[in-house]
């Protein structure tokens, strides 16, 4: 089907806002026959959660320059006739003490409504994202998605029944605690590891998968690092451990300068390694495979009932 034809029977159209703890996503989408075409993507590093490790709130600062990104996407969302909105919070406006402040700004200053998703609905729409996939399958498979704030875990236990976990561990959160540093230090990567792996253990049953599927910002900067294609979706252990040896010894300057490396995500990314590293380690797999898509992805798949999602835009 050709661009244009595809366009014409796009309708209606969908977006979804994601406010995550360090960044804003927005897709918006059309649905021809079953799959669902990406019309626009957007990405803000606004950081809504910035500090909330500590203070346990967000800080006024970062509600207002979220508020300014909300603001923007509402421009862009009506030029594409969006007929079907959907403003969604994850652990960020879960925890926070004074999400519920955030949430009333947002309504009288855009008329928008957050839908906060709870630990279980956020890890299903992840899963809905990497059950799109080609050849992926609930069986053995488990599916890590890794936020600013919480990790994802969803698969198959052994006796065939399946979970759907979160873990409050994410890369701003485990950088706020142990490895905002210029440089990080070993000692400081072995506090990472040991605390990520305290909390997984508390979430992942006993190893019984064979296939890792991993979503996020962290995973697909890591695929970017690696310059791996679409056609070429698995990252080796290996290649993980290479990369937290390489960024964590060079100053966060160097790392902002890195081409394939956002410089908004040069403080975190070590951290988010450390996590889809001690996720792998822990299954005892030596790999995983990159899903392009991400929660929201999944949360426009669930709602419009699609199968598929292509990220050509149209």
């Amino acid at each position: 089907m050709s661009k244009d034809n595809c366009l014409n029977m796009l309708h209606p159209t969908w977006a979804v806002i994601d406010l995550g703890t360090n960044t804003t996503k927005c897709s918006i989408a059309g649905l021809s026959g079953d799959t669902l075409y990406l019309q626009e993507e957007y990405i803000e590093y606004n950081r809504l959660g910035e500090g909330l490790t500590q203070s346990g709130n967000l800080s006024a600062t970062a509600m207002q320059r979220t508020l300014e990104v909300i603001r923007k996407l509402l421009v862009m969302i009506r030029l594409h006739h969006v007929e079907d909105v959907l403003v969604v919070g994850t652990m960020a406006l879960r925890t926070a003490q004074n999400a519920g402040d955030f949430i009333g700004l947002v309504r009288r200053e855009s008329g928008l409504n957050i839908d906060i998703l709870d630990a279980q609905s956020e890890a299903r729409y992840s899963q809905r994202a990497a059950m799109s996939m080609q050849e992926i399958s609930e069986a053995k498979t488990l599916v890590f998605d890794i936020g600013g704030g919480s990790t994802e875990l969803i698969g198959c236990k052994a006796d065939g029944s399946l979970y759907r976990e979160s873990a409050l561990l994410g890369a701003v959160t485990l950088t706020e605690g142990f490895g905002a540093h210029d440089r990080i230090p070993e000692q400081d990567l072995r506090k990472m590891a040991d605390h990520a792996q305290m909390l997984l253990n508390q979430h992942l049953p006993v190893p019984d998968v064979d296939l890792a599927v991993g979503l996020g910002g962290s995973v697909i900067t890591l695929r970017d690092l690696l310059d791996k294609s679409d056609s070429d979706p698995a990252i080796d252990l290996a290649e993980v451990e290479a990369m937290i040896t390489r960024l964590s010894d060079l100053p966060l300057a160097r790392r902002r300068c890195i081409s394939s490396l956002t410089p908004q995500r040069a403080d975190i990314i070590v951290a988010g390694l450390v996590i889809i590293h001690t996720i792998i380690k822990l299954q005892s797999l030596t790999r995983f495979r990159v899903c392009p898509w991400g929660m929201r992805h999944g949360l426009l798949l669930a709602r419009t009932g699609a199968k598929t999602m292509s990220g050509e835009h149209i």
